[in-house]
């Protein structure tokens, strides 16, 4: 298992999902400033 996983105590699948729909709510906030403002940081933070 990759050490980042690791240190993270995620399986591939949970990292993967975390970084796709965080990167999807930045990619939507950037466009739109006034929608998902702290989803992406609070869902990072909270791992």
């Amino acid at each position: 298992m990759n050490k980042h996983l690791k240190d993270a105590k995620m399986t591939y699948w949970e990292h993967w999902l975390t970084a796709t729909s965080s990167g999807l709510a930045l990619l939507i906030h950037a466009w739109f400033p006034c929608i998902l403002k702290d989803y992406a940081s609070n869902k990072i933070s909270k791992k």
